[in-house]
Parts: structure tokens; sequence; C-alpha cells
């Protein structure tokens, strides 16, 4: 499908305004948000959805997420979809699907990079839907995320730690996406449980750009 990778055309496609964003030639570029007029009226039920750089030379990256109305309260983050450098779309297993409650909107968190000359960017993203009767299991993404640590001078194996947990009854792992920058070199999933401790994942040299999805063989059962 020209201009997508999804397996057809998407039922809505959304950019993250009406014009686009000016990127700096130079400098730091704090994160832009931006908040799509779209407006669900009604719950859908998204089965995949991708995001597309309007300039991908710029984009560090870019995460859709849902704005539930009135500031409603949602399980885990709003997660919808993301671009990172070097992921792939992953498809859902069947049945699968992230809810999108009626009135929400989409915020777009948008990460620039300047190249040393002014660009522009408009991303957009495309959503495929799903009928409510075929869903059975709603997708979900949680953070396991650790921004309090400083890495001391000359520590070129300094660790870091962070934990999720207070799954809801009944939840699965379905796939894990580790997300460091360029200091980062390794990474670890275990699991915990009074069982003991089981390493579910090892990535021993993370590559920045190469941002993959690990899928596990078999959902993994996360009992509270």
């Amino acid at each position: 499908i020209q201009g997508w990778s999804l397996d057809r055309e998407p039922d809505l496609v959304v950019q993250m305004s009406t014009s686009p964003f000016e990127v700096p030639a130079e400098g730091t570029v704090e994160y832009q948000y931006f908040v799509a007029e779209t407006i669900f009226k009604e719950d859908k039920w998204v089965r995949a959805a991708e995001v597309v750089p309007g300039n991908r030379e710029v984009v560090h990256h870019a995460i859709v997420f849902v704005r539930p109305p009135g500031g409603e309260r949602q399980d885990g983050i709003g997660w919808l979809t993301a671009f990172v450098p070097g992921q792939t779309l992953t498809a859902l297993p069947e049945g699968t699907a992230r809810k999108i409650p009626r009135g929400s909107k989409l915020v777009f968190q948008m990460h620039y990079t300047p190249v040393g000359r002014v660009t522009q960017d408009l991303t957009k993203v495309g959503l495929v839907f799903a009928d409510e009767e075929s869903i059975h299991t709603e997708l979900q993404t949680k953070l396991a995320i650790n921004r309090d640590f400083e890495i001391p001078p000359g520590d070129d194996d300094f660790r870091v730690q962070m934990t999720a947990n207070r799954f809801a009854p009944g939840s699965k792992l379905w796939a894990i996406a580790p997300h460091m920058h360029y200091r980062g070199k390794s990474f670890r999933v275990a699991v915990e449980s009074p069982a003991g401790r089981e390493i579910i994942l090892d990535v021993p040299n993370y590559d920045f750009n190469w941002q993959h999805a690990y899928v596990l063989q078999q959902p993994l059962a996360l009992d509270d």
C-alpha cells in the first residue's frame, strides 16, 4: 500500500495539526505536543495503527496518545502507537485491539532533531478499525521508567533499574519494547513472582537505531 505498511488502507488518517511545524536549523527543540481536532463520536477499537513522519530526517520519535473526554481516567498511559528508529509494525493477535473511548482526541508527542538547516514536518497517523463484536482482548501499554538517576563521571557500566506492577486481574504480557538513548548499551527484563525471578528478555547489544518490539512466543500471565 503506497505510503503505509498496514495490511490495508487506513479507515481514518489524522494529521498532528493543520499546518507544518518548523524545525530550526540548530539547537535543542523541546518536545512539541499537538492535539488533533478529531473527536470520536463513538467508541472505536483500533486493530492496527501506523505513524508516518512528514520528514524522517528530523523526527527523532513520535508518540500518539489517546486523551479521553473531560479528564476521565484510563488504564495504562493512553498509548496508541509510535514511530521510533528501526521499529516495524507488529501485527496484533486476532481479536485484540486498543480502545479509543467516545469523545477522545489524539495527542501527538513530537521530538525533533535539527539537521543544520530549517525544515518542516507534518506527521500523521493511520488507523484501522475493528468491529467491537470481534474483539475479546484489549491491548494496553504500561511503562516501567526511571528518570531520577545520574551517571557518575567515568562510569561506563552504570546500572539503572525500573519496575512495573499493579496489573489488572487476568492481564497477560504480550510484548516488550526497550527504549534508551545513545548511552544505553544493554537491556534485561525479568519477572518476579513468589516462584522466583525469571529473565524473559536479554538485549546485550542495544542499538538506538534499531528499536525493536519483542513479542513473546506465548503471552505471560501477570497475576497481581
